[in-house]
C-alpha cells in the first residue's frame, strides 16, 4: 500500500494534493457490499486530486463508513492529511492490506464519477478499484484511484507461493 504522494515522488515528481469534495451520501449497493454495510448506510465521500509537478496525475474517490468516526472529520482535516493517516488519527484504524482490481477507463468515464472536472489531459487512465482493510480485518475504505499513466508508472514485486510445482 502506497500513499498517492509517495507514488508521485517515486516517479520523480514533486507531489501536491487538492481536496475537491467531501460530503456524506448513502451507500450504493456495491460499496455497501464491500464495506459490509446495509445499502443506504451513511458514507463519507472524499475526492482528492494529486498533482505531479503541477500537472494532475492521480484522482482519488474514497468512501468511508461514517460510523467508524465518533465525530466526522472536517473538510480541513481531509485537506491536511491523507486518508490512511486521518483514518488512524481519528478512528484508530490502521490499514494493513487491500484487495485491488485493475482496469482502464476513458477520461470521460473517470470524470462521470466526479463532482467537477479533474483537469487531466490524458485520453485514458489506469483505474484501481480497492477495498482496504484495517488491523482487525474489517473493511475501512472503498475507493477508486485513476492514474495518468503518461506520468505515473508502477512496479510490482511478485513471488511464487508454495513449492513452485
Amino acid at each position: 500500500l502506497s500513499e498517492f504522494s509517495s507514488v508521485i515522488q517515486k516517479n520523480g515528481y514533486a507531489p501536491r494534493m487538492r481536496l475537491l469534495r467531501v460530503c456524506t451520501e448513502p451507500a450504493a449497493e456495491i460499496t455497501a457490499k464491500w464495506l459490509h454495510l446495509a445499502p443506504g448506510a451513511e458514507l463519507i465521500r472524499v475526492e482528492k486530486l494529486y498533482y505531479a509537478d503541477e500537472a494532475p496525475a492521480i484522482l482519488s474517490v474514497a468512501w468511508l463508513p461514517r460510523q467508524i468516526f465518533q465525530e466526522a472529520p472536517t473538510e480541513r482535516d481531509w485537506a491536511a492529511r491523507n486518508n490512511f493517516g486521518l483514518l488512524y488519527q481519528q478512528a484508530g484504524k490502521i490499514v494493513t492490506h487491500d484487495i485491488v482490481e485493475l482496469s482502464s477507463a476513458s477520461l470521460q468515464e473517470m470524470e462521470a464519477e466526479l463532482s467537477q472536472s479533474s483537469g487531466m489531459t490524458c485520453q485514458s487512465v489506469l483505474c484501481l478499484t480497492a477495498c482496504a482493510f484495517d488491523q482487525e480485518n474489517e473493511p475501512a475504505i472503498f475507493g477508486k484511484a485513476f492514474y495518468d499513466t503518461n506520468r505515473i508508472r508502477f512496479q510490482l514485486f511478485r513471488s511464487q507461493e508454495g513449492d513452485g510445482a
